[in-house]
């Protein structure tokens, strides 16, 4: 599927490569692509139904975009104008068997080409698209989490010649994802204009930087800090990070550890998966359950 935007006037035409908010791209489904929902484990007989969007990039790669499977029809959200298409993906990961915490969001989300697997000896942030482990309790670098949000929101763009962030290198492979992140006000990076790619991510960062995601659909929670309250550790999240957690408490995206939100631990890839799943489903940009 193309989709393209032009405008016309006396002077010519002009095109339309990217929008201000997500537009919706409808795909009608053939009989038996129809699914009631995506769980991406390799666990069907059945026809093959597709699990993810993807849009084709100028270099030949494919980025992931958002995708809501609705009655017959596949409804893509993009920010970009391009070629789109629909792909199935199934996997299994010898590491997160059935009835782990991040089952659900695991399978799903690397079924939609968001998440892969992970081997230590691999050169790019032990990410490999064959793997058969996911190393859920595994930390989660700030490099690692800009690249899966670039993959979860679907941003498409051209990377500024120059970094974002005094200490990513153009040609790192992180280094477009955290540019396009900067781009979109996803990711702000530190007050010395640096970014930190090496650093182990904290809940709390975490937490402000999806509840920063939400406004790109639209959606702005507002909630007041006494959301907090119910958790032993509530009043330990930084001030900055208040309003964040606050408001992704109560749009259910996080429901902490036990009693504890643990504002200052690493968070892991499991529970990066879990945040990330709700996050999409709560601005229904993907269909899915909790």
């Amino acid at each position: 599927m193309d989709v393209a935007v032009q405008f016309s006037s006396g002077s010519g035409t002009a095109s339309l490569s990217g929008f201000g908010a997500y537009a919706a791209l409808e795909i009608p489904l053939l009989d038996g692509d129809v699914v009631g929902g995506i769980s991406g484990r390799n666990e069907t007989d059945g026809p093959a139904a597709p699990t993810a969007a993807v849009k084709l990039q100028p270099d030949g790669s494919l980025l992931p975009v958002p995708l809501f499977i609705s009655g017959d029809a596949a409804n893509i959200s993009s920010l970009s104008t391009g070629s789109f298409m629909l792909v199935q993906k199934r996997v299994e990961f010898s590491d997160v068997p059935a009835g782990h915490f991040a089952e659900k969001a695991v399978y799903d989300l690397a079924s939609r080409l968001i998440l892969q697997g992970y081997q230590v000896n691999e050169p790019i942030a032990g990410l490999s698209e064959g793997a058969d482990r996911f190393e859920p309790g595994q930390p989660v670098t700030r490099a690692e989490f800009a690249q899966v949000m670039v993959r979860a929101l679907g941003l498409a763009g051209e990377a500024p010649q120059s970094s974002s962030f005094a200490d990513v290198e153009p040609g790192a492979w992180y280094a477009a994802a955290t540019d396009l992140a900067q781009q979109y006000g996803i990711l702000q990076g530190y007050a010395d204009g640096t970014y930190h790619p090496g650093n182990v991510l904290t809940r709390q960062e975490a937490m402000a930087i999806i509840a920063r995601s939400m406004k790109l659909a639209g959606v702005e929670i507002k909630a007041e800090a006494q959301e907090l309250d119910g958790f032993a550790d509530g009043k330990l999240v930084s001030a900055w990070a208040q309003p964040a957690a606050a408001a992704l408490v109560k749009a259910g995206i996080i429901a902490g550890n036990g009693s504890e939100l643990q504002p200052f631990d690493p968070i892991t890839r499991g529970e990066l998966a879990v945040m990330i799943r709700r996050r999409l489903i709560q601005t229904s940009l993907i269909n899915g359950d909790d």
